[in-house]
């Protein structure tokens, strides 16, 4: 019983390792080295002592046990797939997700067998510490694994770039324009913005430092007096590299 205890303690703890690695990792080497034993082994080790296989060959036992998590590999794809979720912390949720589900299961069965019959009977009840820790663990476990899915598909974005815009303000017509910027990459970025009116530099932004999620806008009033349409045009580079727009947006507008 002790040794039961002590893998299923084990195999919780290496799904919370897993996940862990999954969300703050981006080392290939680190993610595979804690997520194919997750993958191939501890989801099946766990369903067998759910189960309680007796163990009658070491080597068939564990041989069982890799079979059995590549088989709970396979419904884990088709749900993923319908679900949208065929990335890293999906797949890592479903492995460990099985994991807790089947120690769980064998713990309380592991509970249940320390159970004898009631004091008034004859007989004394005896529960264990080490089942109700692991079923414990257990439920830390899943809490985790989903606060970080829900973290996980909050933050994710498949693509990381920066924005830039132009959009007209008041009505049409005014000429009045704000321009801006919104660093969505993952680093400090250091921008800077030149405008152009009928093709010809007007305004200059110099030196501008916008951490990840940051942005800026301005507003500028280009109304020609003469009524005619103008061609406001603002391009924007990045880290100070004035020789590759990196974007532009332009518009005319009306008289």
């Amino acid at each position: 019983m002790a040794a039961r205890s002590v893998s299923l303690a084990l195999a919780c703890l290496w799904a919370v390792g897993a996940i862990g690695a999954v969300a703050y990792s981006e080392d290939v080497a680190v993610r595979a080295a804690v997520c194919l034993p997750l993958a191939l082994y501890w989801p099946g080790h766990a369903f067998l002592h759910a189960i309680r296989l007796p163990r009658r060959s070491g080597f068939e036992w564990h041989s069982l046990a890799a079979i059995l998590s590549i088989v709970w590999a396979v419904p884990g794809g088709f749900l993923l797939a319908a679900l949208g979720k065929l990335g890293p912390m999906g797949w890592v949720g479903w492995f460990a997700g099985g994991v807790v589900c089947a120690a769980s299961v064998a713990m309380i069965r592991g509970a249940a067998e320390q159970v004898q019959r009631l004091p008034w009977s004859g007989a004394t009840v005896t529960i264990r510490v080490g089942p109700c820790c692991l079923l414990v663990l257990a439920l830390l476990v899943t809490g985790s694994a989903f606060a970080l899915a829900v973290h996980d598909s909050r933050s994710f974005r498949e693509f990381r770039v920066t924005e830039f815009w132009m959009v007209p303000i008041g009505e049409a017509g005014s000429g009045r324009v704000t321009i801006g910027i919104r660093n969505g990459e993952d680093m400090p970025i250091r921008y800077e913005v030149e405008v152009l009116r009928d093709g010809l530099p007007v305004v200059l932004w110099q030196a501008l430092d916008l951490a990840p999620g940051e942005s800026l806008t301005r507003t500028y009033d280009f109304h020609s007096p003469a009524g005619r349409a103008l061609r406001i045009e603002a391009r924007l580079f990045k880290s100070s590299n004035r020789s590759r727009v990196y974007r532009k947006v332009w518009m005319e507008p009306e008289a």
